[in-house]
């Protein structure tokens, strides 16, 4: 079958090429394909073939071109890259005396020097570009400094080369002209006055077929630029992006030489060479069992050679540990790229020190709609927003200035059956009752007693208290944790404390009632935005006059049991410089893989500029509450949330009970699989009897009544049948939307369902006849 035309300068091919390429491999390494230009092209997915193409002298790089060869664009693209053995042979025997690896490894100090100049030039507040202000800069600079062109120049050679990129744009011809006319004269003053520099050893260069000649020079110049500009630009953008959407590899990155195997992944996942350059057939070409006719363009796609299944496992994976990596990220063969070495010297400098430099480096855009650079030889975003701000700057001056004054506080541990179905309740896992979670309780009081004895400041802080902080914070991925007495006051902990008098607080309408009542308790401007409203939240954010914001928002509403939109969130207040707040109350242990909540299951989770609260009274079939964020937010809950401070520590029996609770999830991540199932079928009884049932997210579904009076008989009846459900109506509720709410467990068997459907049927049929 004849594959679609391909189009390079469609945006979602462009985005995520990679799809495309399995579908050719899968097809056959080797194959030809239609593009949408009507023409049609050989391409080479195969990481097998790839270097057999690459290295057989029968496809030439030597492209037929109308191009005018006088043109400064024709004299400048005559370069080494687009020419074949014996003139490829000279070449570069005579560029790879100048490019020796001790050569290009003695630039590093000066790029370390580059690359902290840039960093010191990017403005650390509001949004950056970091393609422009720092993946396109650098390598110019870099190859200005290879080219040994003089400071007062280089701005000028850096806007031609931009210009030459942009071919669409103003200014293309005297760009081209304005580069040959500067190579021509550097490569002037380089005879009459070399200097230490690799161009300067390539001008005086010599072999036995003599010295390189000024067309060649001037070729070569612009290759080194255009080359080196393009393919570390595109890695630093694609490796940036790569980095901030695996956020737990980019962590374990503490060492140089972890640095040196991520870059090489870096490059064969992101390959920022998308295609090796086009060759023609110079001859028919057998390859992999298909002959290639004589005069077939030919395109060896490195992008999909580097994740070719039969050399990579789990090739579209982004594993920075994997070694060994034989990818062709800068292609094989004789034109093999002679920068290879310098383009990763560079990313590996750039990257490692980007990241030290700013730690909170994060996207302000949601990566499936970024820009990608069109077309099949390379690959990068077109721009890459970023923030680099400490979204936690106030908390840190807080801190220190409680510091002076000796105000700081710190943790010390001190040493030491129901005859209903019941789906009124939040036990969604069926734990409350499970012996592990029971003799956890048991064994918790057993070693510290009955009660805490005193606020976690004084004497209520035990090890058992510390063990469970640490093992939540690691369960959902966030660097601490901070346990309370109950999920109410940890939401009126975090929401005041982060935010009061200065601050801004957009409260979705359909929270509930305690971050409501800490959002009135804050001492901040409120805004409440309508259901679901990401508008309404851009809106108050764009049109505040207060330097902090805060967003706080149900990650599922407990009513209805729908999920709250968190990736849009959590971009609208990064694009507004916003701390988001999610209350997982109902999503943790239900919601994303293994329970681990509803941020967890957005990709969000260790985001420094999100905190999440928590109750441990539900999933967890236990009591209390926690606060979950980076050590910032903790340690300010610690010396300012008041609901921590002046409360009597959660008792023992409940920390233990938790952490055995949260040791059952783990062991059997089934338990979030079942309970969102049962509440599905949940919903579907209720349909099947009548009512109408919201659709559950996660593991509550409700059945709408309206009338209060109807909902508490609908209730009623329920219960008179061995069915206990909730019953909402106002003030928890709006007038009108009364409703009963119907909360699964993981543990509802078969019998259970049917026992359910026959009780909703026959009260429908009772409370409404």
């Amino acid at each position: 079958m004849t594959p679609a035309a391909l189009d390079a300068s469609d945006p979602a091919f462009a985005r995520d090429p990679f799809p495309t390429y399995a579908e050719l491999r899968a097809r056959g390494p080797v194959g030809c394909v239609p593009l949408s230009n009507g023409r049609e092209a050989w391409f080479v997915t195969g990481l097998a073939e790839a270097r057999y193409v690459l290295a057989d002298k029968r496809f030439s790089a030597v492209r037929p071109s109308s191009l005018d060869g006088s043109s400064p664009r024709g004299v400048l693209e005559r370069h080494m890259l687009n020419t074949d053995a014996p003139e490829h042979t000279r070449l570069r025997r005579l560029a790879s005396r100048a490019f020796t690896e001790a050569r290009i490894d003695a630039l590093a100090p000066r790029i370390e020097v580059l690359v902290d100049a840039l960093l010191d030039a990017i403005p650390t507040t509001g949004v950056v570009d970091i393609v422009s202000a720092f993946g396109f800069p650098l390598p110019v600079q870099v190859m200005c400094e290879v080219l040994g062109v003089p400071e007062a120049d280089r701005l000028a050679l850096r806007q031609w080369t931009y210009t030459v990129a942009s071919p669409t744009g103003p200014g293309t011809d005297d760009a081209w002209d304005g580069l040959l006319t500067y190579f021509t004269g550097l490569i002037a003053a380089k005879r009459a006055d070399p200097t230490d520099d690799v161009f300067s050893d390539l001008v005086h260069l010599t072999d036995d077929e003599g010295m390189l000649t000024e067309q060649e020079l001037v070729a070569m110049a612009f290759l080194l630029l255009f080359a080196g500009y393009e393919t570390t630009m595109n890695l630093v953008g694609s490796a940036v992006l790569s980095l901030l959407t695996h956020p737990d590899q980019l962590r374990a990155l503490t060492t140089p030489a972890l640095w040196d195997v991520a870059v090489e992944e870096l490059l064969r996942h992101g390959s920022p060479l998308e295609g090796a350059t086009w060759r023609w057939a110079t001859t028919d070409v057998e390859v992999a069992g298909v002959v290639v006719p004589e005069g077939s363009s030919v395109l060896v796609v490195l992008g999909a050679a580097n994740r070719d299944p039969d050399r990579f496992d789990d090739p579209d994976l982004l594993d920075l540990t994997r070694s060994p990596n034989p990818h062709l990220a800068f292609g094989y063969g004789p034109h093999f790229c002679i920068g290879g070495r310098l383009a990763r010297l560079e990313a590996t400098i750039a990257l490692a020190r980007l990241v030290a430099r700013f730690p909170h480096l994060r996207l302000v855009a949601d990566p499936a709609g970024i820009a990608w650079r069109p077309g099949l030889l390379v690959r990068g975003p077109m721009r890459l927003d970023v923030r680099l701000d400490d979204p936690h700057a106030h908390l840190h001056s807080h801190a220190d200035a409680r510091r002076a004054a000796g105000l700081r506080r710190r943790l010390t541990a001190r040493q030491a059956d129901a005859v209903v179905i019941d789906l009124a309740g939040n036990d969604y896992l069926g734990l409350t009752r499970d012996p592990r979670v029971i003799d956890g309780a048991v064994t918790a009081a057993s070693t510290w007693g009955g009660g805490a004895t005193g606020s976690r400041l004084v004497t209520g802080s035990t090890q058992g208290h510390h063990d469970l902080e640490d093992a939540l914070a690691a369960f959902v991925g966030a660097e601490a944790g901070l346990v309370l007495s109950s999920g109410y006051l940890a939401n009126l902990g975090a929401v005041a404390a982060l935010s009061g008098p200065g601050a801004l607080v957009i409260s979705e309408a359909q929270n509930h009632a305690s971050i409501i009542d800490a959002c009135r308790l804050s001492r901040a401007d409120v805004v409440v935005t309508e259901h679901r409203d990401i508008a309404a939240v851009e809106l108050a954010l764009a049109g505040r006059t207060l330097e902090r914001a805060i967003v706080v928002t149900d990650a599922v509403f407990s009513v209805d049991g729908d999920l709250a939109p968190l990736t849009e969130l959590a971009y609208a207040c990064r694009r507004h410089g916003a701390l988001l707040i999610i209350d997982e109350a109902h999503a943790l242990g239900v919601v994303g893989d293994g329970g681990r909540g509803a941020t967890y299951a957005a990709g969000l989770s260790g985001a420094p500029d999100i905190v999440l609260t928590a109750t441990l009274s539900k999933a967890l079939g236990s009591q209390g509450g926690v606060v979950l964020g980076s050590r910032a937010v903790i340690d300010h809950l610690v010396d300012t949330a008041r609901p921590f401070i002046f409360d009597t520590g959660l008792a023992p029996a409940a920390v233990g009970a938790a952490h055995s609770a949260l040791d059952a999830l783990v062991a059997d991540p089934t338990l979030p699989l079942r309970a969102r199932q049962r509440a599905r079928d949940l919903a579907r009884v209720a349909r099947s009897a009548g009512w109408t049932a919201s659709e559950p997210d996660a593991a509550v579904t409700s059945i709408l009544i309206g009338d209060p009076t109807l909902a508490v008989a609908a209730a009623a009846a329920c219960l008179a049948r061995g069915v206990r459900v909730g019953c909402f109506r106002p003030p928890s509720v709006p007038d009108a939307i009364s409703r009963l709410r119907l909360t699964a467990r993981a543990d509802l068997t078969e019998s259970d369902i049917d026992t359910i459907a026959t009780v909703l049927a026959e009260v429908r049929a009772e409370v409404l006849a």
